[in-house]
């Protein structure tokens, strides 16, 4: 299979599927969880709690945030990420998020 085009925009979901509930989805063969944070922005994020790699999507937003349905740790969206001890990297990658209306022709 053909490599992705990186720093692209996707569509992740219809604004009819972003609910309370958080959203899991395959994006270039990338775990991604997408929500409607509490104020009414879109987020996305890696679909794994920096903790121990539960989804992130089997979770609840509270607030702004997301809470893991797991370890009930809380992630912003906007925040810098927690590091993973193992990798000494950054556990969650935040992706820019939006909502645009379909421009219908007749």
């Amino acid at each position: 299979m053909a490599p992705f085009l990186r720093n692209q925009w996707y569509t992740a979901a219809t604004t009819a599927e972003l609910t309370a509930k958080p959203l899991g989805r395959t994006i270039c063969n990338e775990p991604v969880v997408v929500f409607r944070r509490g104020d009414g922005e879109v987020a996305a994020l890696t679909d794994r709690c920096p903790h121990r790699m539960a989804p992130l999507s089997s979770g609840e937003v509270v607030g702004n945030d997301i809470q893991c349905g797991y370890h009930g740790l809380a992630s912003p969206p906007t925040a810098p990420a927690p590091m993973c001890r193992a990798t000494r990297r950054s556990a969650l990658i935040s992706a820019p998020a939006s909502t645009r209306r379909a421009k219908h022709t007749d």
